[in-house]
């Protein structure tokens, strides 16, 4: 399993390289102070897909404007927030439904211990479809999800301390990454962000803060 960035994707494209199972959460804006556009950065990330035969699988979220309407050569699985009647994994309330090749299973999902956030469950899903894909049985995709243990560094609960709780999401190096954990919280949020300029826009990232944040501590060179 390989996580790859836009600069590895872009130097497959000499390679005419693909993986058979590729997997695409969102998109948005990054890098642009490496790829010059986003038209650029755009072609880098579908590089991923370019070069995937029949046999291979997209896995593609249904809920993003963009990543919805990328070409693929691929057989496509989709999963999101809301069920169009596709192949993939779908949540529906606290039910998540499971769809491939005419077979369909409904699993409760209340218990799998995903961090806070829609995102977060969002990243579930695509793993999920992922493992589908990769010919993983229904009850063990079931049981991985109910024993996902969080990862260090994206929405992770460190501590409560005089009744605060610390989150370290220090892995959202996005401005979109950022609002999506502000939009996981309903207490009041005290918020520490920054870093070195890459050329996005911040402005959603500024309106988010001045709508859902108490108090904030602005570091780095942005």
């Amino acid at each position: 399993v390989l996580e790859l960035s836009s600069f590895q994707l872009q130097s497959l494209a000499s390679l005419s390289a693909s993986p058979q199972i590729a997997v695409v959460t969102n998109f948005s804006p990054n890098h642009l102070d490496w790829h010059g556009s986003i038209n650029n950065y755009r072609r880098a990330k579908q590089g991923i897909l370019n070069n995937q035969g029949g046999r291979d699988f997209a896995v593609l979220s249904q809920d993003d404007p963009t990543v919805s309407r990328w070409p693929a050569c691929s057989q496509r699985l989709w999963f999101g927030m809301s069920d169009l009647g596709r192949q993939g994994v779908f949540q529906i309330a606290h039910n998540v439904s499971i769809r491939m090749r005419g077979t369909e299973t409904v699993l409760p999902c209340d218990t799998w211990p995903t961090p806070p956030g829609e995102h977060n469950r969002q990243n579930a899903l695509a793993a999920a479809c992922a493992a589908l894909a990769a010919g993983v049985r229904v009850a063990d995709i079931a049981r991985g999800l109910s024993e996902f243990q969080p990862l260090p560094h994206r929405l992770q609960f460190v501590a409560e301390v005089d009744g605060r709780s610390f989150y370290n999401d220090s892995l959202a190096t996005t401005p979109e990454s950022a609002i999506a954990a502000l939009r996981a919280f309903d207490a009041p949020i005290v918020l520490l962000a920054g870093g070195y300029d890459k050329q996005v826009d911040l402005s959603g990232f500024a309106a988010a803060i001045a709508e859902r944040v108490k108090a904030v501590a602005l570091m780095g060179q942005t």
